[in-house]
């Protein structure tokens, strides 16, 4: 494995982990071609409430990637007899303590602004992770990767 596909995996086990809405547009994706408009009306649904509530959420899966990660690789090299996962989840770990220090940092620096600056940046976090939330959950449930028609 080059090192291209390993960071490309490591990626997208954190991103994965920190956006639980990937997989799950991913195991409805045959659903989504039978149903395509009833998919993107649920996704759109989806995607306003869970981005909503994503100013908490992706703090809180950072934090929690910074411990799953390793115990995921741990168990995967105990099970699978190798090590042969432990460079990718060794990327994502890393890119979890670096988000989770970043995220740190930041509630610090909102410590000294004014509030008024505070709540335009929630609401510009809340709209951030709204959008962002639809565009992963679309770009799973209508990927051209998995669907060779749209190509």
């Amino acid at each position: 494995m080059d090192c291209r596909e390993l960071y490309q995996k490591g990626t997208r086990i954190y991103i994965d982990l920190t956006f639980p809405e990937r997989v799950l547009a991913r195991c409805c994706q045959r659903q989504a071609l039978l149903h395509p408009k009833l998919a993107i009306l649920i996704e759109v649904v989806i995607s306003t409430v869970l981005g909503t509530i994503k100013i908490l959420s992706f703090p809180l899966m950072s934090l929690v990637g910074t411990v799953l990660l390793p115990t995921i690789c741990l168990m995967k090299c105990v099970s699978g007899k190798g090590i042969r996962h432990v460079p990718s989840y060794l990327i994502a770990w890393i890119m979890s303590i670096l988000v989770t220090a970043l995220i740190v940092a930041s509630i610090f620096c909102l410590i000294m602004i004014s509030p008024e600056v505070v709540f335009l940046t929630i609401g510009i976090l809340g709209a951030a992770g709204t959008s962002t939330t639809l565009l992963h959950i679309h770009r799973e449930l209508f990927s051209p990767r998995a669907n060779p028609q749209f190509s």
